[in-house]
């Protein structure tokens, strides 16, 4: 198989994006490590727990980092603290330190442990700005970040710069992957800390009605199917390890009221939607631009929106509605 018998670290293996990058490693024969915090909820790893290694420790103690490294050939690097807007503004120095931290044991440890390649989350909205938008990925040196999500983002432009840093002085080889609005089964569903996808999904299998919509519903957005991510994460580390970033995003753009509409609608309820003006609806266009992962990867998404929103419908059905 492709990766038979490699050895490949996956921190927040057992998160959204992690699990479905972990299912696909494994499906290729992958000798998998999944580092947890004692307590974690394992749900995600259901399907595959008997065929991976689970560690548990904290990612922002150096040695646990320095420990989970050794004798692995490749790390995905997909944990970080990621909640939704209203906690990021709420605690952005928490999020910038904790996040920091973990960019920096587990790129010393990769460096330090010989890791061959070494794969960092980021986040599309580095890139972000609403004045020229698609924002293209080389440009890193954008600093005028949102409060809502100010410590958020500088982690994950900081993790950049380090792993800049790294790869020039050592040579480690490092792949920088961009993501924007993933959204599909296993997401977070907690209304207080989920994004917008899974909210409204939420809300709408419980009836909110009237559904109400933040902002006036007309800012526009593209998500990306989570699965399209793992395989595009995959081939990133596997054919492009050179710390030159990457965008993977959705190719359709839906207003937040339209996508709203095809939830309800897929949902068989009948709720209407109202607007409330006076909350934050965050930007009015978010986008990035799939064209050097198409250069480099041949990526194009393989999921449409309304495709994508019924398996995750379809998902809470079965794993979080009869709860």
């Amino acid at each position: 198989m492709r990766f038979n018998g490699k050895k490949i670290l996956v921190t927040g293996g057992s998160g959204f994006i992690g699990s479905f990058v972990v299912d696909k490693l494994v499906s290729f024969d992958a000798e998998v490590t999944v580092p947890v915090i004692l307590g974690d909820n394992l749900s995600n790893l259901n399907q595959v727990k008997n065929r991976i290694k689970i560690e548990n420790g904290d990612l922002t103690d150096k040695n646990f980092c320095d420990k989970i490294a050794s004798g692995q050939d490749w790390i995905f690097h997909l944990a970080a603290v990621k909640k939704n807007t209203s906690f990021h503004k709420n605690f952005p120095a928490d999020v910038l330190l904790n996040n920091t931290r973990m960019n920096l044991n587990i790129l010393e440890a990769g460096r330090n442990k010989r890791v061959e390649k070494i794969l960092l989350m980021g986040s599309g909205f580095v890139s972000i700005n609403e004045k020229n938008n698609p924002e293209k990925e080389n440009n890193i040196l954008l600093a005028d970040f949102d409060r809502d999500q100010y410590g958020y983002l500088w982690s994950k432009k900081i993790g950049e710069i380090l792993s800049q840093t790294v790869f020039w002085q050592y040579g480690v080889k490092i792949a920088l992957a961009r993501p924007y609005s993933i959204y599909g089964p296993g997401d977070n569903f907690e209304v207080e800390t989920a994004q917008v996808i899974p909210t409204l999904i939420t809300r709408v299998m419980k009836k909110e009605n009237p559904l109400i919509i933040w902002g006036d519903g007309n800012q526009l957005r593209s998500f990306l199917y989570v699965e399209d991510l793992a395989e595009g994460l995959i081939d990133l580390l596997d054919n492009y390890a050179e710390c030159n970033p990457i965008d993977f995003c959705g190719e359709e753009v839906v207003k937040i009221k339209d996508l709203a509409e095809i939830i309800i609608e897929e949902s068989g309820f009948n709720l209407k939607m109202e607007f409330d003006l006076g909350k934050p609806s965050g930007p009015v266009f978010k986008q990035g631009d799939n064209g050097k992962a198409f250069e480099k990867l041949g990526f194009k998404p393989k999921t449409g929106i309304r495709e994508g929103l019924i398996k995750t419908i379809n998902w809470y059905k079965k794993n979080l509605l009869a709860k």
